[in-house]
């Protein structure tokens, strides 16, 4: 995590940037045939959700986008080229070794989906943050521990091996 962005020139290009996006139509269901175009579209939507999330979270800052894409997540196992995979090799073994983009990416923007709720309850645009009621804690710990036991067996703690899963499950702590 950075804090690109966070001065008041790299502020200005963020909300740039999600103004290009939202002219863009990013956000949007999708519209057009070309499925290349929508794939496109759908995947830059919501690494740029995520990205703005994370943001507004960590520096207990209002969220720029209040919504999620239009275009749901697909299923990992169902549609594994969606996400695309990448993969590591060493120079001392012949194999490629699968990361599990796809699972981390999707797991991912789901946290932030939730992180990004609890900004809007809790990050106002007034000078100081609103409690967050009991109730909606309530509510938000019953969608981070939804979330956390429907992670698939690749993530779940006895399976992960990749830096980027320690990281998600930090950030679930």
């Amino acid at each position: 995590m950075n804090d690109f962005g966070h001065d008041k020139p790299g502020f200005a290009y963020t909300l740039k940037a999600l103004s290009m996006a939202q002219k863009m139509g990013l956000f949007v269901a999708p519209w057009t045939a070309d499925n290349k175009f929508e794939h496109a579209k759908a995947f830059t939507a919501w690494a740029l959700a995520s990205w703005l999330s994370l943001q507004g979270y960590y520096y207990f800052k209002p969220p720029c986008l209040l919504d999620i894409p239009a275009s749901a997540l697909p299923d990992v196992d169902e549609s594994p080229d969606w996400y695309s995979e990448i993969t590591l090799s060493y120079d001392s073994d012949q194999h490629a070794f699968p990361m599990g983009f796809g699972y981390g990416m999707k797991a991912l923007c789901e946290l932030r989906v939730i992180q990004n709720e609890i900004g809007i309850m809790c990050f106002g645009r007034s000078a100081t943050n609103k409690k967050m009621p009991w109730g909606a804690a309530l509510h938000i710990q019953a969608k981070m521990e939804a979330w956390y036991e429907a992670l698939p067996v690749a993530l779940q703690p006895r399976s992960i091996f990749h830096p980027s899963h320690l990281i998600l499950h930090c950030e679930y702590l």
